[in-house]
């Protein structure tokens, strides 16, 4: 199922928002995706932010974001396609108009957006890894796994996109290559409890569980 959970800055932690995708078959943990991102400002200066300058696609992707923290996908859907309108060439609105319709258990829909982002910016990390979460929840693995490779292929230092590709080739039996992705993003990020636990798994799966009880004593 979608899910939505929002933060502020207190403390100087940084705002966020965490769609749930699913659940992986493996570790039981949720497939997500998160936006750690400065948008989210709070609904009445954002909307404040808006009434100032009714013409910024920025001002209203900024309102979506803090839209969705507040659980209102509805009106945060409708204030992106208004962004859209504003600035069609916006490869963010439609990342974000992604996340809200996954997060809206619209995973058909939200591949679409993620792929119609990831064709105005073939750079955007986001944008192939929604579609690799979004395809993973709906069943389509060869197409999850084609955007997890492409992210990693465009961002070989991200954690994040060795963690799901490695996930999506232990989930095609392809194991040997999970390990070596995961081990990858252990390197980059020593201490990420899901790579030591999916990495755990694919060693159990390959039955080398002395190691593959080391990995789960990690995370």
């Amino acid at each position: 199922m979608g899910g939505s959970e929002g933060g502020r800055r207190e403390g100087g932690t940084t705002p966020r928002v965490r769609i749930i995708f699913g659940v992986d078959a493996h570790s039981k943990r949720p497939m997500e995706i998160t936006l750690t991102t400065a948008r989210l400002q709070g609904l009445p200066a954002c909307e404040e932010a808006v009434r100032r300058d009714p013409g910024s696609a920025e001002a209203r992707m900024d309102l979506a974001v803090s839209m969705l923290a507040a659980g209102r996908r509805g009106d945060a859907l409708a204030c992106l396609g208004k962004a859209a309108r504003l600035d069609p060439g916006s490869a963010d609105a439609l990342v974000l108009r992604g996340v809200v319709l996954a997060a809206s258990s619209r995973g058909a829909e939200a591949v679409r957006a993620f792929e119609s982002a990831a064709e105005i910016d073939p750079g955007s990390i986001a944008a192939h890894m929604g579609r690799a979460l979004a395809c993973m929840k709906l069943g389509r693995r060869a197409d999850a796994l084609e955007s997890f490779a492409e992210a990693v292929r465009r961002a070989p230092s991200s954690a994040d996109a060795r963690i799901g590709l490695g996930g999506a080739l232990a989930e095609e039996g392809r194991r040997d290559e999970a390990v070596a992705q995961l081990d990858e993003a252990l390197r980059i990020d020593p201490r990420s409890v899901s790579a030591c636990a999916k990495r755990g798994f694919a060693l159990l799966d390959m039955g080398r569980s002395r190691e593959a009880l080391a990995a789960f004593a990690r995370a």
